[in-house]
């Protein structure tokens, strides 16, 4: 909210803002809409983790101008690649459809008029992922089953909450390890080895040297 209300007194709103459901749990997406939405700024949810996952009983992504999904091979659906974008705008879904099928003119013949893109899922890659659909809510409840047993078992970890609003699928089991209280934990080693496989996962991009020029707000490092 500040961010947005600095932005538009300097004349610089974004073009769009793009939240992030991480690890299979949806962002406060209409509260984001709300702020966003005060200064004409339309949002795009980055919902790529987050295939299965609810948000006050609609599917994650619902609700922002595009939402748009990962088909990775590590994601709860797969069609080993790809993925998908999603509108209620059927305006911007025929133009990202028409841009991700070589921007090919309706004629007879092959006719350009623009830069297009051939951003397809084949058809067995298509037919591999609606399949997965039909067992969507099955994997869904396998993993939080997995997850809520991770919390019964493994005490003095902290967990990634979740908000009575949502429905996480779990994407990773996310635990906070404090290592001088936990330290038979210690990098993570020992419960790769005797619980399940452990490992670190990424620091904020905008930590990095990547984006190193972006500008921070002062209490986000």
């Amino acid at each position: 909210e500040e961010a947005l209300a600095k932005a538009a007194r300097l004349g610089r709103l974004p073009k769009a803002v793009i939240p992030t459901d991480l690890y299979g749990q949806s962002c406060d997406l209409d509260r984001i809409v709300t702020l966003c939405a005060a200064h004409g700024v339309p949002v795009i949810a980055d919902s790529a983790e987050a295939v299965g996952a609810r948000y006050k009983n609609r599917h994650a992504g619902d609700g922002a101008r595009i939402a748009v999904y990962s088909f990775n091979g590590n994601k709860i659906v797969t069609s080993s690649n790809g993925g998908m974008f999603a509108s209620h705008d059927q305006a911007l879904v025929d133009r990202a459809r028409h841009l991700a099928t070589q921007a090919r003119e309706d004629a007879a013949h092959y006719e350009h008029k623009e830069v297009g893109f051939n951003y397809r899922l084949s058809n067995i890659c298509a037919a591999i992922g609606l399949g997965q659909l039909r067992v969507l809510e099955d994997r869904v409840a396998r993993r939080r089953a997995i997850n809520a047993r991770y919390r019964k078992n493994l005490a003095g970890i902290t967990f990634m909450p979740e908000a009575p609003y949502l429905r996480t699928i779990m994407a990773v089991c996310v635990q906070l390890i404090v290592f001088g209280r936990m330290q038979k934990h210690r990098n993570g080693r020992r419960l790769d080895r005797q619980v399940s496989p452990a490992a670190g996962q990424m620091s904020p991009r905008h930590f990095g040297n990547s984006l190193g020029f972006w500008p921070l707000r002062c209490g986000d490092r």
